[in-house]
């Protein structure tokens, strides 16, 4: 018999997530911090029916395992990047014989979660094309990361290192992965020549921070280009580096579905991006919300296009602001989010 009962959703919560309590706020929910928590649960009367979500692996996915073994509830994993893939390039940029035990707790950690999720939520079709063949049966409908409008209005006031005059491009990433940084670092070092650089009066500034910013700053210096590309590091008010570019460069080989993508067209700003940009192309769609290269002539050839028309970076600027209300508010994901837990409830 099915059970028509609302489910409570024991989810685990961490400084890292990805927004997942942002998505069950249709449904009674209950986080969990910490081992304490589940403890304290454990001995008092939980809820019934009741589903455990997280959206993590490593520490945070062991915690929710425990919490199904424990409770004999369902789990839900909502998977929200290529974790096995991004594990070796995090392995392959430390250094140090505890990253091997990191590494491997890691992976056991993440085929536990794996394997004893009920239901499996990719985040993109990309995701869900990457998933393990042993548990692609348990995959369940997308849910994207939802963008989320900012509470209050920011100071649109950009740091004080960026310039006013000329053409400006940003990029906002994750510099912790090889295959996420190193084509943008190719293309900053050696797809603009410096003299396209001056001729076009280009700014590039970079905004993040991780293991790949040592490689960042060697081949900027090498390249000579110090005075054209700025690296910001991890900055608090990123909305006004939005509203100062006039397009953003989102070149990546590893990117499940990136909200800088969203938080871009959510400004009225173009995306450049390349062919195989995972998650990337799911946002960014030729000549309608951005331009797809592949290659420096491909490249400079789309930065030049926007610096010369306007009227072009304003039209695939608002067609990808069409495209966050329509398709990716955090209202529509949790309605998605909603009626898959609901299903695996019942």
């Amino acid at each position: 018999m099915e059970t028509t009962e609302t489910p409570t959703v024991f989810y685990i919560e961490h400084p890292h997530w990805h927004g997942l309590g942002y998505l069950l706020t249709e449904l009674p929910t209950v986080p969990l911090h910490n081992l304490w928590d589940l403890l304290r649960w454990t001995f008092r009367r939980k809820p019934r029916p009741l589903l455990i979500a997280v959206d993590s692996f490593g520490k945070w996915g062991a915690l929710a395992c425990l919490a199904s073994v424990l409770w004999r509830a369902p789990m839900v994993l909502w998977v929200n990047g290529e974790y096995f893939k991004e594990q070796r390039e995090v392995l392959l940029a430390q250094r140090g014989v505890l990253r091997w035990f990191s590494y491997v707790w890691r992976l056991l950690a993440g085929w536990m979660a794996f394997s004893k999720a009920r239901l499996i939520v990719p985040n993109s079709a990309h995701i869900l094309g990457t998933l393990p063949d042993r548990v692609k049966g348990k995959a369940g409908a997308i849910v994207h990361p939802p963008f989320r409008r900012p509470a209050s209005p920011e100071t649109s006031v950009p740091p004080s290192s960026l310039p006013a005059a000329g053409v400006h491009l940003l990029t906002v990433m994750n510099l912790d992965f090889s295959s996420k940084t190193e084509l943008t670092r190719e293309a900053i070092a050696s797809w603009l020549a410096p003299a396209v650089y001056d001729e076009m009066n280009v700014t590039w500034a970079l905004c993040g921070d991780g293991l790949q910013m040592a490689s960042f700053r060697a081949a900027i210096c090498e390249a000579g280009l110090q005075e054209r590309v700025k690296l910001l590091g991890k900055i608090d008010n990123v909305a006004a580096a939005y509203e100062w570019c006039h397009v953003l460069v989102h070149l990546t080989r590893l990117d499940a579905f990136p909200r800088v993508v969203m938080e871009a067209h959510a400004a009225g700003k173009p995306v450049i991006t390349n062919s195989d940009s995972c998650g990337v192309r799911e946002q960014v769609f030729h000549e309608e919300t951005g331009l797809v290269v592949d290659g420096p002539t491909a490249f400079e050839a789309a930065v030049r296009r926007y610096a010369a028309d306007s009227e072009l970076a304003r039209r695939h600027g608002e067609n990808g602001r069409r495209q966050v209300e329509s398709s990716f508010l955090i209202e529509h994901q949790r309605v998605r989010m909603s009626e898959q837990l609901r299903r695996l409830n019942g």
